[in-house]
């Protein structure tokens, strides 16, 4: 039978067994229920050495005396090297591995790196499943998703030192950071982005196996769902859907994300969002896109402005004034605090110019400094006339001619099977298409 290969599973220099008796050779290593590791060996056996140090720790120092005792604990920072006489062990590829000094003879090592085990890469590839704890993937993929180790224990029912501890494992386990601390998250690296798709469709398989069936219930399942959009999106399109959906389909989260973070694209591929709603446009495979609505533009401006008449009605089929369009100052939709936008265009087509006083990366934003002040904003219908009885606006047709825009329901690829992620998009699209 091959034996098991032993792997480095804490954060100091520790050797964890891949299961709770691995066999090495003539050595047999176990786990005790703290989670460490001892050793039963021969009496004078030559298979295990004991390294004081450097790289090649089984070439560095003698084999261990004789003794009477055959386990013992091992103790903190400790360095162990054995060698096998099996021919299915793990091949270490070092120039000091001797031909000629034995059939079949392979070396495991254990490196040292500032206080840290690792495990040469090659050992995580000949390792079999029995020697990983799976449920270090549910700890990597909600790392990916929350981006924060408290934030990721909450959405696996973990604290925030298990995750920890289960970060440091992972670590060890890929010879990687994975995740470096930056500006107050945990950002990936690209490793660990590599990894972020391949899991994250791994956890969704046998979420689905252990679930029986491909069929998905939302009135019985649990399920979230994380959509990209703009506060347009959430104000117009999720919330309503969400509040109509809370008593048959209880149990689905729907979390929101602001559109200013990432690239579609990029936050698909490594599983941070499964949705984004946002202008149609070009994309290429592997996202997918499905038209939602069509989007006029209108422009807001406070009810009691001084260069309005009073008493006119909040919603006018009338364009507003070209002159005075162009002589208030704008607020102006942008996540980047840009100056200038598709209306300046449409403006320099009849040689005319406006001026941007301020700029804003939300619409909530922006309606309500308009409700507030003698600016003027252009803006989406179907905002503007939800908006205008609550916060003082009046709205007009845009003086000049500016196209449309169109919104659609952006996914991955990955997710064009999965029942789930249909139940969500057919959900979005229906209710899209009860907005007119």
């Amino acid at each position: 039978m091959t034996p098991h290969i032993a792997v480095a599973e804490f954060s100091g220099t520790f050797m964890q067994a891949a299961s709770p008796a691995a066999r090495v050779g003539n050595c047999k290593l176990h786990t005790t229920s703290k989670g460490l590791t001892c050793i039963a060996y021969p009496l004078c056996s030559p298979s295990i050495r004991r390294g004081a140090g450097g790289d090649d720790l089984a070439h560095s120092t003698p084999a261990l005396p004789s003794t009477r005792k055959r386990s013992r604990l091992l103790t903190p920072g400790e360095r162990i090297c054995w060698r096998a006489y099996t021919p299915r062990l793990l091949r270490c590829k070092k120039a000091s591995d001797r031909p000629g000094t034995g059939q079949g003879l392979e070396t495991v090592r254990l490196l040292a790196n500032n206080g840290k085990s690792k495990v040469h890469m090659g050992l995580i590839h000949a390792m079999n499943l029995a020697a990983f704890d799976l449920n270090l993937l549910l700890v990597f993929h909600a790392m990916m998703t929350e981006r924060h180790a408290t934030r990721a224990g909450h959405r696996i029912g973990l604290s925030q030192p298990a995750v920890s501890a289960a970060l440091n494992r992972l670590r060890s386990i890929f010879d990687d950071e994975l995740f470096i601390r930056q500006s107050g998250e945990m950002v990936p690296t690209p490793r660990a982005l590599s990894l972020a798709e391949p899991i994250k469709e791994a956890l969704q398989r046998v979420e689905a196996a252990l679930a029986g069936s491909p069929h998905f219930d939302p009135g019985t399942m649990r399920r979230e769902f994380t959509v990209r959009g703009v506060d347009y999106v959430s104000y117009l399109i999720i919330a309503p859907m969400m509040a109509r959906l809370s008593k048959s389909a209880p149990e689905i989260v729907v979390r929101c994300v602001d559109a200013q973070i990432g690239s579609v694209p990029e936050l698909l591929a490594a599983g941070r969002i499964d949705f984004a709603i946002e202008v149609m446009h070009q994309l290429e495979d592997p996202v997918r896109s499905q038209f939602l609505i069509r989007e006029r533009y209108v422009v807001i401006i406070a009810a009691q402005h001084p260069d309005l008449d009073t008493g006119g009605q909040l919603f006018s089929q009338a364009a507003l004034d070209l002159d005075l369009y162009c002589k208030l100052p704008h607020v102006l939709h942008s996540f980047v605090g840009g100056t200038t936008g598709n209306v300046d265009s449409a403006l320099a087509a009849v040689n005319r110019r406006r001026l941007v006083g301020l700029s804003m990366p939300h619409f909530f934003s922006i309606a309500e400094t308009v409700a507030r002040s003698e600016m003027i904003a252009t803006f989406p219908e179907r905002m503007a006339l939800r908006l205008a009885p609550v916060l003082g606006l009046r709205v007009y047709e845009v003086p000049v001619e500016l196209a449309p825009i169109s919104l659609a329901l952006i996914w991955h690829r990955r997710n064009d099977e999965d029942a789930g992620c249909t139940w969500f998009r057919q959900q979005v699209i229906q209710f899209s298409k009860s907005l007119g």
